[in-house]
């Protein structure tokens, strides 16, 4: 349903503005998008844009007038080489057209791969190639965090994917990522699942015999300490020992 703020401007919420991510042309990927306008009574001559955008790449596509959106022909995201971590935006305007009164949006929509029935099963860390020396690092400069594998080491999603992998390197990325939220980056509602901070935290608050994050870092040791429970959890559900004990006695034969 419509929600409104001080501004009068519109929120529109997350469920009327549905985007897919899909195979598009030529090797790239495009997007369908499902809106739902009408209980939230814009003006029938307003424009209606959708952005695509992952840190400083950016797209816009024109969808006509708020009274009958119509999708354009071209959909496909030329600009990104990857679909991971994009996120998009459903802007309302008046009909003064870019520079107009921005009447309704909603922002930062997650968007579902074409099998996927809810955005619950979507992965808390999107993962793409990118060029580097290394083998993996975390990128925090954009929306949220995102997974960066060297593109020279192989399949992102085959190394990604590996128990190796997954035994060896996801308790550094659990701890550098709630380390960095527990010390300087707390969500100001740590409830709001569209909050990136806020879902990693009730994804550690709902593994074994975790705590609630600590109110008050400031006491030495509390909030690594925090964390070394939240990993040591996930390191058991998971089996990493196991894992990679397998792995390594086979490569000892």
């Amino acid at each position: 349903m419509p929600r409104f703020n001080y501004t009068g401007r519109k929120k529109i919420s997350r469920e009327d503005a549905v985007i897919t991510i899909t195979q598009g042309h030529n090797g790239y990927h495009s997007f369908n998008a499902n809106l739902r306008l009408k209980d939230y009574k814009l003006p029938d001559n307003a424009l209606v844009f959708i952005e695509a955008y992952r840190q400083t790449t950016w797209m816009r596509f024109d969808y006509g007038r708020a009274g009958n959106p119509v999708e354009p022909t071209d959909r496909n995201l030329y600009e990104f080489e990857t679909p991971d971590g994009i996120r998009f935006r459903v802007k309302i305007t008046s009909e003064d057209g870019e520079n107009g009164k921005l009447l309704a949006q909603a922002d930062k929509i997650r968007p579902r791969q074409p099998d996927m029935q809810d955005e619950s099963r979507l992965p808390l860390l999107p993962v793409r190639p990118k060029e580097m020396y290394g083998i993996w690092k975390l990128d925090f400069t954009g929306e949220e965090p995102i997974l960066e594998i060297n593109k020279n080491a192989g399949n992102k999603d085959a190394i990604t994917h590996s128990s190796q992998f997954r035994s060896l390197v996801f308790p550094s990325i659990l701890r550098e990522i709630l380390t960095r939220i527990a010390t300087y980056e707390r969500p100001d509602d740590s409830e709001d699942m569209d909050d990136w901070r806020a879902r990693w935290i009730c994804f550690a608050r709902l593994l074994p015999s975790v705590e609630e994050l600590p109110l008050d870092g400031s006491e030495s040791g509390v909030i690594d300490q925090w964390v070394d429970n939240v990993v040591s959890s996930f390191s058991r559900v998971r089996k990493d020992l196991e894992v990679f004990l397998l792995f390594w006695e086979g490569e000892k034969e």
